[in-house]
């Protein structure tokens, strides 16, 4: 964090919230992404699909996708430390982005890593997001805006699969 301190205010990446999205997930659905994510073969989601309907929903509820954009990206960039404090439980146990993919700069599609300096738009699932509280990121900790429908250019990009 110290290079982030030292950076000119010009120079310090800038990060903003675009949208949060909630995820709608069935049964289907989620059998269908794994088919896509990993073609025909055996997914371990057994134990999931044998819930009940209402358990499924229950467990499936609050998943979101979070779309953010950076400005000036620098080598502190690293999305497995935009998290969100969960009070009571260690910061090793707190959620994670996940499965992230970035983005074009209209978010239209999936584009390589940029390189530092760059500025970039990035999209990843979030897990039981506090809507009333910040995401924490590596520069500051950022508002998530009220969520509203999922854009169908999103929609077409991820596919939510549990991670195993």
């Amino acid at each position: 964090m110290a290079d982030i301190v030292n950076q000119a205010p010009s120079e310090k990446p800038q990060i903003h919230v675009i949208g949060i999205y909630p995820v709608e997930i069935t049964k289907s659905i989620l059998l269908e992404n794994a088919r896509l994510e990993f073609g025909d073969g055996r997914f371990y989601l057994d134990d999931i699909l044998q819930l009940s309907d209402d358990a499924f929903a229950e467990h499936f509820e609050e998943i979101y996708l979070v779309e953010i954009g950076i400005d000036r990206l620098d080598a502190l960039f690293d999305p497995e430390r935009f998290t969100q404090e969960e009070s009571g439980t260690p910061p090793d146990s707190w959620q994670v982005a996940y499965d992230e993919k970035y983005l074009d700069s209209e978010g239209a599609s999936v584009q390589p890593k940029p390189a530092s300096g760059d500025r970039i738009r990035l999209a990843f699932f979030f897990h039981s997001p506090n809507l009333n509280q910040p995401l924490l990121t590596p520069y500051r900790a950022v508002e998530l805006p009220m969520p509203t429908p999922m854009p169908e250019r999103l929609r077409n990009l991820f596919r939510y699969v549990p991670p195993c």
